[in-house]
């Protein structure tokens, strides 16, 4: 796909992944629509992107509550006609006294799978002949990978997005592709509270010693969306993270 001029909606943009991915398709001269929980958030980003980049329209909704996901896209309607590419990034991460408290994986499958999932619904009404749908999922996903117990339905979120990113390969090909893409330890501003003591525990973890820069997800997110050979893909960036060593 070529990207100049393609229509993108990059959902939880104001995150650190979510505002490299939105960067690097603004350098490719796409028109961008930028998603965000809150509406402020949001608007410093199409502030420092859009005013240099080009065009683009900001949409806030709350993933918790269906109903506000098909209101931006009926927002969206109202400015463009399609959608070429999208780009889920929105996800939250809790931690529980009791990770087998079902009821308490309600709000992280809500957001993380079930919003994923509305948002690839409502761009399926919208994407023209030619489409692709990028889900950031992550390496706590992964087959093989045993994520923090405590984070135990974030694991389970992203591994049902991994599977449903497959199965809809399938359903929608051969006109849209879709792929997930699973970092792993990445610098984000989550890592401002921990400690340096932490960061660098963190970082023995990884053979390449060094954490994935957003940058270089939103690199190979790029790259995805340029390459009309890959679909049904779980493309990981986790510099060597998930590799086991057999002694």
């Amino acid at each position: 796909m070529q990207l100049k001029d393609k229509v993108v909606l990059v959902t939880g943009a104001s995150g650190g992944i979510g505002e490299a991915i939105a960067y690097a398709f603004a350098k490719k001269g796409c028109k961008l629509i930028l998603h965000a929980r809150n509406e402020a958030s949001i608007k410093e980003l199409e502030k420092k992107i859009c005013n240099e980049k080009g065009e683009c329209m900001t949409v806030s909704a709350d993933f918790l509550k269906a109903k506000e996901i098909s209101e931006m896209f009926d927002s969206i309607r109202k400015k463009y006609d399609s959608i070429d590419v999208l780009v889920n990034v929105s996800g939250i991460e809790r931690t529980y006294m009791d990770p087998l408290d079902t009821k308490q994986w309600k709000e992280v499958l809500t957001v993380n799978l079930f919003g994923a999932v509305e948002c690839c619904r409502e761009f399926l009404k919208m994407v023209g002949q030619g489409g692709v749908i990028i889900n950031i999922s992550s390496i706590a996903g992964k087959s093989g990978v045993t994520y923090y117990g405590d984070s135990l339905s974030y694991s389970l979120s992203k591994a049902a997005l991994n599977t449903f990113s497959e199965n809809l390969a399938i359903m929608v090909a051969p006109h849209i592709r879709v792929v997930s893409i699973s970092p792993g330890y990445t610098m984000t501003p989550m890592w401002n509270f921990s400690s340096k003591d932490e960061i660098d525990k963190y970082i023995n973890e990884v053979p390449l010693k060094r954490f994935v820069k957003p940058e270089e997800v939103a690199q190979a997110v790029i790259s995805v969306a340029e390459n009309d050979a890959i679909t049904g893909a779980n493309i990981v960036v986790d510099a060597g993270l998930t590799l086991k060593e057999v002694k």
